[in-house]
């Protein structure tokens, strides 16, 4: 893996990621309906937040972004 890139297969990591404007570089599909989301790599203390549970995001946003992840994520299946 690339140093200047973070991926991810947890789609609410990736929306967390997405929310907090960090750039989707690319989606590639894994297995089944499983893709990996790759992101311009992601300050430490967000990633940190995180595995510690001291995450705050807007739903909507968060929802949002998990939406249009799924949708990325069934185009690179070749899903519509």
């Amino acid at each position: 893996m690339d140093n200047n890139k973070f991926e991810t297969a947890d789609i609410i990591l990736a929306a967390y990621l997405k929310v907090n404007e960090i750039a989707l570089i690319e989606v590639i599909p894994i297995s089944g309906y499983q893709s990996k989301f790759v992101f311009a790599k992601p300050p430490q203390d967000l990633l940190l937040a995180w595995l510690g549970g001291l995450v705050l995001a807007d739903v909507r946003q968060t929802i949002n972004s998990y939406r249009h992840l799924l949708r990325e994520a069934k185009k690179s299946q070749g899903v519509r």
